[in-house]
């Protein structure tokens, strides 16, 4: 009996431990709120309007290749980008997540859910496909890049070394969402310069899926990111994101 009401009490002790220190924690740790307003401070500190690029290209007597180069490059990423996000879908810490990343991989990869026919691919709508028209209206004698992009490469670092926060943080944060933004805008410069909307499909596909991506993102990142270290790691992330997309056009 005393054996008893000694492992009752190790256990309420223990309780009451774990208790204190989770409310520590709680008490350290920035509310789900004040989270996501710090992240979307992180990436709205770096804004494509205000890069050496967009002030060029948005003057009439632009360079043609300068335009050029920007879509081949932009294709060069998005033939890159979903194997980086297959990765990030297969180390996904939780259920949720890996559904969350893997309609973001569908739609990257042109397969959409069709309720009587189940899953449908349409490789014209593969977001590689679109890039590609876009890089091909701009210019017929350059190629794409050959090899990852730098952000493609950081970001595999991090899963390599098991950082799959901070690479959410840093590419689908810091970069997808700023780049919905950017597509937006571009399409408005390449518009008024007498690209067709068949054209600029990829651009006002961006505008609204990488807005939506972006923020299913932030709340990975929030619901992911318990402990004070995690959020800090991950507004780092997020905010090295958004300068190392600033810088590639500045």
């Amino acid at each position: 009996m005393q054996i008893k009401t000694s492992i009752e009490k190790e256990a309420i002790m223990e309780t009451l431990t774990t208790k204190t220190a989770c409310g520590k924690n709680d008490q350290e740790s920035l509310t789900p709120e004040e989270m996501e307003q710090r992240l979307y401070a992180a990436v709205d500190s770096h804004k494509f309007e205000e890069s050496r690029f967009y002030k060029l290209v948005v003057k009439p007597k632009c360079p043609p290749a300068l335009i050029a180069r920007w879509a081949w490059a932009v294709h060069a990423s998005a033939t890159t980008f979903c194997a980086m996000l297959a990765d990030l879908v297969e180390t996904a810490p939780t259920t949720a997540a890996r559904l969350t990343l893997l309609e973001n991989l569908m739609e990257e990869e042109g397969i959409f859910l069709h309720a009587s026919h189940g899953l449908v691919a349409k490789p014209e709508a593969k977001h590689c496909a679109l890039s590609l028209r876009l890089a091909q209206a701009c210019s017929q004698e350059l190629e794409a890049p050959q090899g990852a992009s730098d952000t493609i490469v950081k970001a595999n670092r991090y899963i390599q070394e098991g950082r799959w926060l901070e690479t959410v943080s840093f590419i689908l944060v810091g970069q997808e969402l700023r780049f919905a933004r950017t597509s937006l805008l571009m399409y408005e410069v390449l518009k008024k310069k007498g690209f067709s909307e068949w054209d600029l499909a990829f651009l006002t596909v961006h505008g609204e899926a990488d807005e939506r991506h972006g923020r299913e993102a932030i709340e990975l990142v929030v619901d992911h990111a318990l402990t004070r270290e995690e959020q800090e790691l991950a507004l780092q992330a997020a905010e090295a994101g958004a300068r190392h997309f600033f810088n590639t056009y500045n």
